[in-house]
């Protein structure tokens, strides 16, 4: 994360969910509950995902 300039801003930190929540969830974990409060919010249908498929962001 130190070569990371967020937004372009030089200096800002960044931050990482292991810094905040013990112990730290799994990617698939986080990447499942963020994409149903995302189509809640935005009001749009759930994306089509084979349960064997595997999440990569």
């Amino acid at each position: 994360f130190t070569h990371i300039n967020p937004c372009g801003y030089a200096g800002l930190h960044m931050t990482q969910i292991a810094d905040f929540v013990k112990p730290c969830p799994e990617l698939a974990d986080v990447a499942e509950r963020l994409t149903g409060y995302l189509t809640l919010e935005l009001n749009a249908p759930p994306p089509e995902r084979k349960s064997t498929q595997k999440v990569v962001l």
